[in-house]
């Protein structure tokens, strides 16, 4: 008999009882591929393997490398979580976390903003009831990624994360065939003549390296108040508040991060909110004011329905958001 497959057409894997596994509650639901869809870069990315109800990650934790799957439990608020390799205990005994259990979607009211954003808001809030904000597996990991995505386009930094791991990276354990991203040690000895193949210019690169001799401090900012993690990632030299609020958004559970500086997140917003198509900080600042201690959740519905602002001239796609809607 063929295995399942799931949207891609990709085969579905089985899932054995891997080295550590969990069941655990989770308030509400919770949509798994929804959740985590935003850590992944790109669809190719060797770190990750998303399937219909179910995500694998590869990731290196405090006590090694491992591999995670994830996803809802067939009783209702529930989810189970298994692993494979030295990290496997620890990053099963983080899956809460990583799927939001300490998120509060139900303070959000798709309502605060104007009737026009209400009407689109709460058809999304309906249609992704388990979209959870969550933390990522592993800050410094995640901090990574973003770096990739500064000031060049999404293209760009897909293909610099894909390249990167498959150079530096090494098999993950577990079935899924994934590969684990470089060590913070590799990157930290990596020169710039191994990052340039992969498209990663000198600053960005030197900022990678400079990060790597602190993952350590950086992975710990999971276990620290948001308000200290944030400025601990600020203090790190060529990490700006766009990268610190795409961090703080993807890795830290902050529901309320909102990436200023973005070349298309302003136009989607205003598109949104008021039907305008062109927009900038200062007016996305304002008409999202109402949402403040969901901002980043207004960002993820808004993702999660592929909403996005009309184009005009040439399809740039100097971001993520630049894939919404067109």
């Amino acid at each position: 008999m063929s295995p399942r497959t799931h949207a891609s057409g990709r085969p579905r894997l089985p899932v054995p009882t891997g080295d550590a596994d969990a069941r655990f509650e989770v308030p509400g639901v919770v949509d798994v591929v929804e959740t985590l869809r935003l850590l992944r870069i790109g669809t190719h990315d060797p770190t990750f393997r998303f399937e219909a109800g179910r995500v694998w990650h590869a990731t290196r934790t405090p006590e090694g490398a491992a591999t995670l799957v994830v996803q809802a439990g067939k009783a209702p608020g529930t989810a189970r979580a298994r692993a494979w390799g030295p990290g496997a205990s620890w990053v099963v005994g983080e899956a809460p976390r990583v799927l939001g259990v300490g998120d509060a979607p139900e303070t959000f009211d798709p309502g605060a903003g104007s009737s026009r954003a209400a009407t689109k808001l709460r058809r999304l809030h309906e249609r992704h009831p388990g979209l959870r904000v969550g933390f990522g597996t592993s800050v410094f990991e995640t901090l990574v990624t973003v770096i990739y995505q500064q000031r060049v386009t999404w293209k760009d930094a897909t293909f610099a994360h894909g390249e990167l791991v498959k150079r530096y990276g090494d098999p993950a354990p577990g079935p899924a065939g994934l590969r684990l991203p470089p060590s913070a040690a590799r990157f930290a000895r990596l020169g710039y003549a191994d990052y340039h193949p992969a498209g990663v210019e000198r600053k960005r690169a030197e900022t990678i390296r400079r990060c790597a001799k602190q993952a350590e401090r950086i992975d710990a900012l999971r276990d620290r108040p948001l308000a200290e993690a944030r400025a601990a990632l600020a203090a790190l030299p060529g990490v700006g508040p766009w990268t610190v609020d795409m961090v703080a958004g993807l890795a830290l559970g902050d529901a309320d991060a909102l990436p200023e500086g973005d070349y298309h997140l302003p136009n989607v917003i205003a598109w949104v909110m008021e039907g305008v198509a062109r927009s900038d900080d200062a007016r996305m600042l304002e008409l999202l004011a109402p949402f403040a201690g969901h901002r980043w959740r207004v960002v993820r519905l808004l993702m999660a329905g592929n909403v996005g602002a009309p184009r005009f001239g040439p399809r740039l796609s100097r971001s993520r958001w630049a894939q919404l809607g067109h």
